[in-house]
């Protein structure tokens, strides 16, 4: 088809309620979600350019607004934030940038359910 596709995924929740919030947790969780993210866009970019026509998708996640994800949320609505972002930046070039939020991804995120692909707390 001549375009590349690009897909970012993070690769843990960081469950701590705020009052337990270890502040050395947060940068690690962002320097993961955000950091890895620009990274391989960026690895990616000069051959997305050169293709005229290619995509980004983020991997994002539902898991915002559930209790003790402090960081994780901060990070994945960062993630959010950069595709807006992105997704204008790019837009001259040929290159779409769009997010999905498949509910949750993680297997360590305890308390959580899908229900029609959307992530939700348990009611324990």
């Amino acid at each position: 088809m001549g375009s590349t596709g690009l897909s970012t995924m993070s690769a843990t929740c960081g469950q701590q309620a705020l009052g337990d919030v270890d502040l050395d947790a947060p940068d690690a969780i962002l320097r993961l979600n955000l950091l890895r993210a620009i990274r391989a866009v960026q690895a990616a970019l000069p051959r997305m350019r050169a293709n005229g026509r290619s995509r980004v998708v983020n991997v994002c996640s539902l898991t915002v607004g559930i209790a003790k994800r402090t960081a994780y949320a901060a990070a994945k609505g960062a993630l959010v934030s950069f595709t807006r972002t992105w997704a204008l930046e790019l837009a001259q070039t040929g290159i779409t940038v769009n997010a999905v939020a498949p509910g949750s991804t993680e297997p360590n995120c305890e308390g959580e359910y899908q229900y029609d692909g959307c992530s939700h707390a348990s009611a324990r």
